[in-house]
């Protein structure tokens, strides 16, 4: 019966379909077509198998194809991959150029690169190739504080050279117009020595913008190397400026010219602004020799303290220190906030004999630096804010060469003290202080509290840039902690009349005195790397960044000289 129905299929050419219904069961196909082989006495490929061969071709086919198919998506994918890595790589190799020269007529202004409301934790704004937040110059930014020149598009976007800023990001300004500030800021500043038509400051050729003339000292002669006022080419003198608004102001310098007939020399002044540091037609009268009149009353050393025993017993060892290796003049000036009779009892010989000036000043206790921030803050730092308040009586009578404003917990009493005031004369700054190892006497337990932190590590900068570098003699700096800076006169004048920088001083002393003295502006503060004290009470008071935090307006009102980021600008080793 089933010999017949196979045969029957055969000839309607229905096998494929009955061999299909065994597909499922492959033994039981191959057995049914053998059967009918051997019935049949027809070879293997009899015309029934060839519909099943057509099949195969076909899935061949459809094989060949789908490899061509997969091979050009992955032609597709490696061209797309490529694309991809060019376009990443690309704006990691472009650079704006800066500098690039806008339209004349196109009305450039003066910008703040503002982070006051944005209040962002990074170092600035990067620029832009387009008009657009993901087009980025991935290593050119804009500074938080710096100030750029550009075009406003009036589309929320400046012009800088060929490459753009955001007014905003999210929906915070970050770009302010410089208005009343510019003026200051551009001040030309040979306008300060230009009294009564006297000295003049000039721009030099720029191959000596930086040193003095060396080819015209070397070829000045034996036989007249000291004129008759005792002045040699290379010699180096203080200029005394004697009239203006800058009065008494000394800056230090290098004779480079000089027409002794008239008793007028041009001096070199490697601290002044560039540009302007070279002095031509300055009279006699206005020079004096460094060693000789310069700081005659030699240096102030001004500390606010409390009564407490450690207090007392630190500051006499630094006084003691002080009295028996210095080999300078020094006058010692002790402002007591609680009680000065603790000092006098304590040994009232020692007292008159190390101490010049004292004063007693009383504060509440809810201004101590220990107290809550909203309070303390009006007295913070202490021995800067008490300074300005009581030491302009005693400077502007005597001629210190610097003022060291001192905090109660630093250690000196190993310091070498000629090394301190040498280097600082050296640098030339205005404003300097020693670099710092930090201690703490008090227990982690105690110290570590929500309002201070043990130790300096590297995530607070405030203390951290006082680290030592072994590998510097000295670092120019923007910022200088106000724990203990030691300020050239003129620099300590223009602080204490400085109204909106008391509560972030040390955010403005390294820039502000350059826009009214004449310095350079990377010159103006310094930190003395081989000269280090000892910060006893090694903690850092973290009230005092939620301090910076809380004055917006006084950040508003000095944009431009306050210090977001701070840095060393140059290692001098």
């Amino acid at each position: 019966m089933a010999s017949k129905m196979m045969r029957r299929l055969v000839a309607a050419g229905g096998l494929h379909l009955a061999a299909s219904n065994f597909s499922h069961y492959p033994d039981a196909a191959i057995l049914v077509q053998n059967h009918v082989s051997a019935r049949s006495g027809q070879p293997d490929d009899y015309d029934y198998e060839r519909p099943q061969m057509h099949g195969l071709e076909k899935a061949k086919d459809s094989l060949v194809n789908s490899g061509k198919e997969i091979d050009s998506i992955m032609r597709n994918t490696k061209e797309a991959l490529q694309n991809l890595t060019i376009a990443m790589n690309s704006p990691a190799n472009r650079r704006c150029d800066l500098e690039e020269p806008l339209p004349e007529g196109s009305g450039t202004q003066l910008y703040i690169v503002d982070n006051a409301d944005l209040r962002a934790a990074t170092s600035g704004i990067g620029y832009r190739f387009q008009k657009v937040l993901w087009d980025r110059d991935m290593k050119t930014i804009a500074r938080w504080g710096s100030t750029i020149e550009g075009v406003d598009h009036g589309d929320g976007w400046v012009q800088v050279g060929n490459c753009f800023l955001p007014t905003a990001v999210q929906d915070k300004p970050v770009l302010q117009l410089q208005q009343t500030k510019a003026k200051l800021m551009v001040a030309d500043p040979a306008a300060l020595l230009e009294i009564d038509g006297a000295p003049t400051m000039y721009s030099g050729p720029k191959a000596i913008q930086d040193r003095p003339r060396e080819v015209e000292l070397a070829q000045e002669s034996a036989e007249d190397a000291v004129d008759k006022n005792g002045v040699a080419l290379g010699d180096t003198m203080e200029v005394t400026i004697k009239g203006g608004d800058h009065d008494g102001q000394v800056v230090k310098g290098v004779v480079e010219d000089r027409d002794a007939e008239n008793d007028v020399y041009e001096l070199y002044l490697p601290h002044a602004p560039e540009g302007h540091r070279h002095v031509s037609s300055i009279p006699f009268s206005w020079l004096r020799r460094p060693d000789e009149s310069a700081g005659k009353d030699g240096v102030l050393l001004f500390w606010a303290v409390t009564s407490k025993p450690s207090t007392m017993d630190l500051v006499t060892k630094n006084i003691d220190h002080l009295r028996s290796t210095y080999r300078g003049k020094a006058d010692v000036f002790l402002l007591h906030i609680d009680d000065k009779a603790m000092w006098m009892e304590r040994s009232e010989e020692w007292y008159n004999s190390s101490v010049q000036f004292s004063s007693e000043y009383r504060i509440p206790k809810q201004f101590y630096a220990s107290a809550s921030m909203l309070y303390a803050a009006d007295f913070y730092p202490p021995q800067v804010r008490l300074g300005k308040m009581t030491l302009p009586q005693v400077v502007s009578k005597r001629d210190y060469k610097w003022i060291w404003m001192v905090d109660e917990d630093i250690d000196f009493s190993a310091t070498d003290l000629n090394k301190l005031f040498g280097d600082a004369d050296r640098s030339g700054s205005l404003i300097v202080a020693p670099a710092v190892s930090f201690e703490d006497r008090l227990t982690t337990l105690k110290a570590a509290t929500k309002m201070y932190a043990t130790g300096c590590s590297a995530a607070n900068a405030m203390c951290f840039i006082h680290v030592p570098k072994p590998v510097c003699q000295y670092r120019y700096v923007n910022f200088v902690e106000a724990m203990f800076p030691i300020m050239k006169p003129a620099a300590f004048q223009e602080m204490a009349a400085c109204t909106e920088c008391d509560t972030q001083i040390d955010r403005f002393w390294c820039t502000h005195p350059a826009m009214r003295l004449m310095h350079d502006h990377n010159q103006v503060c310094a930190i003395l790397d081989q000269a280090t004290v000892t910060h006893t009470n090694g903690k850092t008071l973290r009230k005092w960044e939620t301090v910076d935090r809380s004055h917006p307006t006084v950040l508003r009102q000095r944009l431009g000289d306050y210090v977001d980021e701070i840095a060393t600008l140059k290692c001098v080793p």
